[in-house]
């Protein structure tokens, strides 16, 4: 599983895809007999995560512009997973807001996931958006199915699929 986590202020996925545990390896026939036992590590998690920030304090987490951070393949993604909690809302333009939505979508492989989060204030006190508007973008305007939300007093979460098959200007892109 291949993971993005955008605007990563702690390195704790990473180091969940580096988790490994140290197991008894198998002899073969072709293998010398002797009384010592070999071990080898396997991963625990078998995850492979990259986690970027604008501005980096950890080695393990590269400084990056998400805005800048190029998509490989629009129509088949690059990640099956994405993580971007509270990052919209620091985001300074709506039309890079509207940017960052659809950069999302397209880094994202079919049928891959996105953990959203942004403050319950950005929907519930802006003169510009609400609640509904947002679904409309996020389904409508940039592809989205929304799998499941929820809100805490001061943050609203989404899980957000990129649909498996969805015509783009006509064209099949799966």
């Amino acid at each position: 599983v291949d993971i993005l986590e955008v605007g990563a202020i702690n390195t704790e996925l990473v180091e969940a895809s580096r988790k490994t545990k140290r197991v008894l390896k198998k002899k073969d026939a072709s293998s010398e007999s002797g009384d010592s036992q070999q071990y080898h590590d396997i991963p625990v998690h078998h995850i492979n995560v990259k986690a970027i920030d604008l501005r980096s304090s950890h080695p393990d987490i590269e400084e990056q512009d998400f805005l800048k951070f190029k998509v490989q393949n629009a129509k088949r993604g690059s990640f099956d997973v994405i993580v971007c909690s509270m990052v919209l809302n620091c985001v300074t333009t709506p039309a890079d807001r509207g940017t960052m939505l659809s950069l999302l979508y397209k880094q994202l492989r079919p049928g891959g996931f996105c953990f959203f989060t942004i403050p319950r204030l950005c929907l519930n006190q802006s003169k510009f958006m609400n609640r509904k508007l947002f679904h409309e973008l996020l389904i409508d305007g940039i592809g989205f199915k929304i799998d499941s939300e929820k809100e805490s007093p001061k943050v609203a979460f989404w899980i957000l699929q990129r649909p498996m098959d969805v015509e783009v200007d006509g064209t099949k892109m799966t």
